[in-house]
C-alpha cells in the first residue's frame, strides 16, 4: 500500500500508519524529513505564468497598434503621392502591397496543397491496407 503525502482525514489511513501523519492546514500531512515546502515555488511559478500571459496580451495589442500606425503611414504617403501626382511612388507602393499579398496567398495555397496531398496519401494508404 502506498502512502499519500496529504489526506483529508486520518480515517483514510490504516491504524498503523496514523502516527506517521501530522495536522497541517486542516488536513493531515505525512511526516517526512528533508521535504521542502514547494508552495512558495508553485506560487512563484503561477505568478510568472500570469505575468507572461499579461505580457503576451500587451505585446499583441502593441503589434496591432503598430500595424495600424504603419497602415496609416502608408495611406498618408499614398495620399501625398496622389496629391503631388507622384505616379512612381504610387506604383512602387501598390507593387509592394501586391507582392506582400501574393506571398500571403501563396503561403495559404502551399499549406492547403500540403494538407490535401497528405490527406489523399493517407486515404490511399488506408485503402491499400
Amino acid at each position: 500500500m502506498a502512502l499519500k503525502v496529504m489526506v483529508d482525514s486520518l480515517d483514510d489511513v490504516s491504524e498503523g500508519g496514523r502516527d506517521l501523519y501530522e495536522a497541517h492546514e486542516g488536513k493531515y500531512r505525512l511526516k517526512l524529513e528533508g521535504l521542502e515546502d514547494t508552495g512558495a515555488l508553485k506560487r512563484a511559478k503561477d505568478h510568472e505564468k500570469e505575468s507572461r500571459k499579461a505580457a503576451e496580451v500587451e505585446a499583441e495589442s502593441l503589434r496591432e497598434e503598430l500595424a495600424a500606425i504603419r497602415n496609416d503611414n502608408e495611406a498618408t504617403k499614398d495620399a501625398d503621392a496622389k496629391k503631388n501626382g507622384d505616379i512612381e511612388a504610387l506604383d512602387k507602393s501598390w507593387g509592394s502591397k501586391l507582392a506582400k499579398r501574393e506571398q500571403e496567398l501563396q503561403g495559404q495555397i502551399d499549406s492547403l496543397n500540403g494538407y490535401l496531398r497528405s490527406t489523399l496519401i493517407d486515404r490511399e494508404a488506408v485503402r491499400l491496407a
